[in-house]
């Protein structure tokens, strides 16, 4: 248990740092902003483009990953707005659940978690996470809300082009397309010009748990929500990650390509995470802001003890 801790407490340590400290008035939502801004746009950039570059691509892209992490992302959704329904929530509601469940939050909490449970991979799988969540994970949850609205009933082929569109004018889609093709090309990059890569992408995990934790200040509690917040949390943190590692042993078995052997735990623990930082934000599109930032809250805190449960049963080199 001690080993568990030793990966988990600095992760959740960071967070709650950041937490304490925004909550206190050292720092304001707006610096978090910025420091999320520059996570997501600088350092996550800067680390899946060295990921991609620093090894063959045969070994940065495994196909029986991208296959069963895409399945497992569509088996949740269905799952969650199946459940949700269920339960008697309106249409909108339960797609923005949806929503909640499609993305894990793979480059704020996945990359830094694995970094310590398996350094040498933790690269390879953030840039196959963001491959599969910005082209198939997002936009399908996203074309999911879309669905209740009437705009999308008028012009579906056009909401899709300007989703599409959003997605490739992200700087982590842009890394892994550049990425690609300076691997293809057999470009060596400059020492010094590696070296600045590098040096961004090594600041990436402490500046973004600790923007998480920020964040995470003065989220909003509205009433009736504890089902909703209840339902979406269970179906990622937990569902997920079973119907990953069921589609992982099953799909061999059906002639599928099968997840790479050292990938099969990281591919675990990615399904494992708790819902993504920008859940409120794409939410608050949809008058749903409210209930998704306390989703994310709790699957936040909830996440402490379901990815520790988790790495307590799985072999990791640092355990």
């Amino acid at each position: 248990m001690l080993a568990v801790l030793n990966i988990t407490f600095p992760i959740f340590a960071l967070i709650a740092l950041g937490h304490v400290m925004t909550r206190r008035g050292w720092f304001v939502p707006q610096e978090m902003s910025t420091l999320g801004h520059f996570t997501i746009n600088v350092a996550l950039p800067a680390l899946i483009f060295n990921a991609m570059v620093s090894r063959p691509l045969a070994e940065v892209v495994n196909p029986g990953y991208l296959l069963t992490y895409a399945l497992a992302t569509v088996l949740t959704m269905a799952l969650a707005g199946l459940a949700l329904k269920i339960a008697g929530f309106r249409a909108r509601r339960c797609t923005v659940g949806m929503l909640g469940v499609c993305c894990s939050n793979s480059g704020y909490m996945g990359y830094p978690i694995l970094m310590l449970a398996y350094p040498d991979l933790a690269g390879t799988v953030l840039t196959m996470q963001v491959v599969i969540e910005n082209f198939l994970s997002i936009p399908l949850g996203l074309m999911a809300v879309e669905s209740t609205t009437p705009r999308v009933r008028a012009e579906p082929l056009r909401l899709l082009v300007q989703i599409l569109g959003g997605v490739l004018r992200r700087p982590m889609v842009q890394a892994v397309i550049l990425g690609l093709i300076v691997n293809l090309s057999g470009i060596h990059l400059p020492q010094a010009v590696g070296h600045m890569v590098s040096i961004l992408a090594v600041s990436t995990s402490a500046v973004a748990l600790f923007y998480i934790g920020g964040t995470l200040v003065g989220v909003p509690h509205e009433r009736g929500d504890g089902l909703f917040v209840g339902l979406v949390v269970s179906v990622k943190l937990i569902a997920m990650p079973l119907i990953a590692f069921g589609l992982s042993a099953a799909l061999p078995h059906l002639g599928m390509p099968a997840v790479a052997a050292v990938l099969a735990v990281p591919l675990l623990i990615s399904a494992a995470m708790p819902t993504m930082g920008i859940f409120p934000i794409l939410a608050q599109d949809y008058g749903e802001g409210g209930v998704a930032a306390v989703t994310l809250l709790v699957a936040t805190v909830v996440s402490f003890f379901t990815i520790s449960a988790l790495l307590a049963l799985v072999h990791s080199p640092a355990l």
